[in-house]
């Protein structure tokens, strides 16, 4: 092949990724010099390389695009035969560098308040999702271990990316630990099947292991060395000169799966997971639970229903087999969790049981309803983290004064609170302060603080101070000075009894977190009643509760599945997703049924980003109204595409 062919084909097909390698080395480059500059008084990049990651991302989708729209359907293997572009890949890394730019996107703000000011997350995170792009276009041993190595090195740094805090130091290295394990396990299987059969080509191997599983004579030459030589070798003398030559090839597929199982944490695999989720930092976490596990999904796609095909008796018990436990590990796992991040580590092993369950299908009916449920995955879980990363939780110190320097004291804090103008929630809030009945002390008023409606038509979210009701002024009152810290789950306070009305205790140090605990979902419905509405509509679409995008999505599967004559499969998919409504439908109920009142708590939240609200509004919208998506289908037409690309 000529230099000009490979420039048509080779560099316009993947012209996507090498912008995006050229796209980084610059944005590392423009960091590693501006950042440490005496000049510029070393200036924080953090922001700025976020946003310059997600024009990157945003470009990379529309030269995917663009692609597709000139070469509709066209299928082009490049570069000595490594990696391959077809309707499939283009459809799984569109769906990578869409999710890797929502990532980016809702964790902005979050890393500012975490104070995680490093500009190396972002260039992580474009490294991590160049590696995914690799790895969904590999054709070949040899490019898929690289890449898979490459994701496997930036997910280890990221998850570890809180040098100061021993949990996300913990979580890195037992990832760096298991995911080691996994990555020689995977080198191992190649081995195997490399040194079995000297081919490394996922199209020669398929030829080869078509012909040695037929039932009638075949021959094999047209194996390709990496000038593009034929070898001249047939494949049965080749797998004559073993007599276990089949069984070898299994025995290395199946080092191959485990792999693949580790890396996607399927049960009894999965060990690694709610650590990880829960020691690493919220926006990496996100990031974890959103992006990795489809570009993984879709190799192993091609390798079972592609490479591997004929030896489907070997695999398809196995990854069933993965599918129900995982199903089940993760949804009685998710149940008893009172820890955000560690419930929505079970809840993505028991989302890899369901996409496993259409892998083990293995039918173009199957992969398209696979594609189907990790698009409405995706957007689920988008939307559930970037209402997590929205409302950071403040805790504060609390402190007292007498009563009779209270209500001048507690005016002039409110007013000089810088944050607190911006910390009104824009869809329309009321804050409170409730004490508890240890406070209802005969012959005192309570300190209350409230705010009208926010109107969002309106330029201004805030009106005018709190009007804080006096207290008496005699001496012992049981009272409480309100701190105005941006809070979601409020600023837990307690009373308590001074006499001494010349002194006042000072505000205690104020330490940043993001929402840890289950139970702090209970203040949503009353701090901003529109995210507990979009919240909600998630849980019932995660529950697979029609006619919102969950139960389509679990709907396909279990149609293929039936399909197939699966029946086992596919009920214990429907039970898993009647026990896993359960703690769906208890989120629920924590959001709008656990009070906060009652409580010595102010119950106030943050104003949420322009970028966040666009995903969650995105998000919600998709969520909601799939239904009116699916006919006519475009979604649906897409990645039947791509599962004919993949199968035929």
């Amino acid at each position: 092949m000529n230099q000009i062919d490979i420039f048509q084909n080779h560099f316009k097909a993947f012209f996507p990724e090498i912008f995006f390698v050229v796209a980084i080395m610059c944005i590392l480059l423009y960091a590693v010099i501006y950042n440490p500059s005496a000049r510029h008084r070393y200036p924080i990049l953090i922001n700025l390389t976020g946003w310059l990651g997600i024009q990157t991302l945003f470009i990379v989708i529309l030269l995917l695009v663009n692609w597709n729209i000139c070469q509709p359907h066209a299928t082009v293997v490049a570069f000595h035969n490594v990696l391959i572009t077809d309707d499939f890949s283009f459809v799984v890394k569109t769906i990578v560098a869409l999710s890797a730019l929502a990532s980016v996107l809702i964790s902005l703000d979050n890393l500012r308040n975490q104070k995680m000011y490093s500009y190396e997350y972002t260039i992580l995170i474009l490294f991590s999702t160049l590696s995914m792009l690799l790895i969904t276009s590999s054709y070949d041993l040899i490019s898929m271990y690289l890449a898979i190595e490459l994701q496997s090195l930036s997910f280890y740094v990221l998850a570890a990316f809180r040098r100061d805090n021993e949990f996300s130091t913990e979580a890195g290295l037992k990832y760096f630990i298991l995911g080691a394990l996994s990555s020689g396990l995977l080198l191992f299987g190649e081995s195997i099947i490399y040194g079995l059969t000297g081919i490394t080509n996922f199209e020669e191997l398929t030829k080869l292991f078509s012909c040695a599983t037929s039932q009638n004579a075949c021959s094999y030459t047209p194996v390709t060395s990496a000038d593009g030589s034929a070898l001249p070798w047939d494949s049965v003398s080749l797998f004559q000169q073993s007599h276990d030559s089949t069984l070898i090839v299994q025995v290395g597929l199946i080092f191959l799966l485990v792999a693949f199982l580790f890396k996607i944490s399927a049960v009894p695999f999965h060990m690694w997971a709610p650590d990880v989720y829960e020691g690493a930092p919220t926006s990496v976490t996100a990031f974890f639970a959103i992006t990795p596990k489809i570009a993984i999904l879709a190799l192993l796609l091609r390798l079972c229903l592609y490479t591997f095909y004929d030896f489907i008796e070997l695999w398809q018990q196995p990854i069933a087999i993965c599918s129900i436990l995982s199903m089940f590990i993760g949804t009685f796992g998710a149940i008893n969790q009172t820890k955000i991040k560690r419930l929505f580590a079970y809840s993505s092993i028991a989302h890899i049981g369901y996409m496993l369950l259409g892998l083990a299908t293995g039918t173009i009916e199957a992969v398209e309803s696979l594609l189907i449920y990790i698009i409405v995955y995706i957007f689920m879980i988008i939307n559930v983290f970037a209402v997590i990363l929205a409302t950071p939780r403040h805790e504060v110190h609390p402190h007292f004064a007498s009563a009779a320097q209270t209500p001048s004291l507690a005016r002039e804090q409110v007013a000089a609170n810088s944050s607190f103008r911006s910390s009104i929630a824009p869809w329309g809030s009321i804050y409170k302060m409730a004490p508890n009945a240890g406070f209802a002390e005969a012959g005192h008023r309570h300190l209350k603080a409230s705010y009208p409606l926010w109107n969002p038509l309106s330029d201004s979210a805030f009106s005018d101070l709190p009007s804080l009701k006096p207290l008496p002024k005699e001496g012992g009152a049981r009272i409480v000075t309100p701190t105005m810290a941006p809070a979601f789950g409020g600023t837990r306070v307690s009373g308590s009894n001074m006499n001494d009305g010349h002194k006042m205790k000072l505000p205690g140090t104020k330490r940043d977190t993001s929402l840890k605990y289950i139970s702090d979902l209970r203040f949503l419905a009353e701090a901003n009643p529109i995210l507990a509405a979009t919240l909600v509509a998630i849980f019932f679409s995660n529950a697979g509760i029609p006619p919102l995008a969950g139960f389509y999505g679990k709907l396909n599967v279990f149609l293929a599945a039936v399909e197939e004559s699966m029946y086992f499969l596919a009920l214990m998919g429907i039970l898993c997703s009647v026990i896993g409504a359960f703690y769906s439908i208890r989120l629920v109920k924590i959001i709008y049924f656990h009070s906060s009142r009652g409580q010595d708590e102010w119950t106030q939240h943050e104003q949420i980003s322009k970028q966040n609200a666009i995903v969650l509004g995105f998000t919600f919208f998709f969520t909601l109204f799939f239904f009116f998506f699916a006919d006519p289908a475009f979604i649906f037409t897409l990645t039947h595409s791509a599962a004919l690309s993949l199968c035929l």
